[in-house]
């Protein structure tokens, strides 16, 4: 068997194997990673405008999701919308984790690149 076929069948492998963590195991840390996003919005750039700004915090976590769920029916002082906040949340969730995804893609990607310009170095060298 060829070296590339051997490095391409074992890099898809890699790929695979990463993608599939993300799914589960990844599900908690995104959860984690939210609450604690909301907490520094609350005790930062919120802190103090809950009352004058109900809104705060969910434009803080995201404001594209705060774009699409509440559009321009925000929540008013006192207003609880559960059913609309579990909205949020999930596309909060699906945002964060599609960007986790991509931050790992990227990061195999350039160790690949790196391991890729060693051999060719080491090639380089041998001759």
């Amino acid at each position: 068997m060829p070296f590339r076929f051997r490095f391409r069948l074992l890099w898809a492998l890699v790929l695979t194997a990463l993608l599939g963590v993300t799914k589960g195991a990844g599900r908690k840390k995104v959860s984690r990673m939210i609450s604690q996003r909301k907490t520094n919005c609350a005790m930062g750039k919120c802190l103090g405008l809950q009352e004058a700004d109900p809104n705060c915090e969910l434009k803080c976590i995201s404001e594209d999701c705060f774009q699409e769920i509440y559009g321009s029916n925000e929540l008013e002082p006192g207003e609880i919308d559960s059913k609309r906040n579990q909205q949020f949340m999930r596309c909060a969730k699906r945002e964060l984790n599609e960007r986790l995804k991509k931050e790992k893609k990227d990061k195999v990607r350039n160790k690949h690149q790196q391991q890729q310009q060693q051999q060719q170095h080491q090639k380089h060298d041998a001759l």
